[in-house]
């Protein structure tokens, strides 16, 4: 829709993540804000950088790192600072309570099914695509090394 606005998209996999290449050294938000601002420089910005979660936080790097190169951004959901359970959440609401067990129980256990039932709490609304996506999904993170960068791995993996 942008694009029909008159406006210049690029959508760029994040390092590690989508259809990029594994074995990255390092996948933080600040190797992100430094990868974004080399597509920004490559595409003669300035730029609005919009991003979600770590893309979103590596936004606000960019923007700090260089002004000149980054017109706005746009946050949604972003990870702007160490992430810290929320007691009174967790015992207050059922479903960050499981989303948390989910989440933690793939990290501990590597395991792909624990992070798609964590998926199905995150996203109690789910678009129409959401089968196909998850489908999808599940075989890009099952290809070798895709979930190594979190500590996870398929739960078909070898430990």
């Amino acid at each position: 829709m942008l694009d029909q606005a008159g406006y210049r998209v690029a959508n760029a996999d994040l390092r590690g993540h989508g259809e990029s290449s594994t074995g990255w050294a390092s996948i933080t938000r600040t190797d992100v804000a430094g990868d974004v601002l080399a597509l920004i420089g490559h595409l003669d910005g300035p730029a609005v950088i919009v991003g979600h979660s770590i893309s979103g936080g590596a936004a606000t790097i960019a923007a700090a790192k260089q002004p000149e190169l980054v017109s706005g951004i746009v946050e949604i959901n972003p990870f702007t600072r160490v992430q810290k359970p929320n007691v009174g959440a967790l015992l207050r609401i059922g479903r960050y309570r499981r989303g948390i067990l989910w989440l933690g129980g793939t990290q501990l256990f590597r395991s792909l099914s624990l992070f798609v039932r964590y998926l199905d709490v995150a996203y109690p609304t789910k678009p129409a695509d959401y089968d196909d996506y998850m489908v999808g999904l599940q075989a890009k993170l099952r290809e070798p090394s895709r979930m190594r960068r979190t500590g996870q791995r398929s739960s078909s993996s070898a430990p």
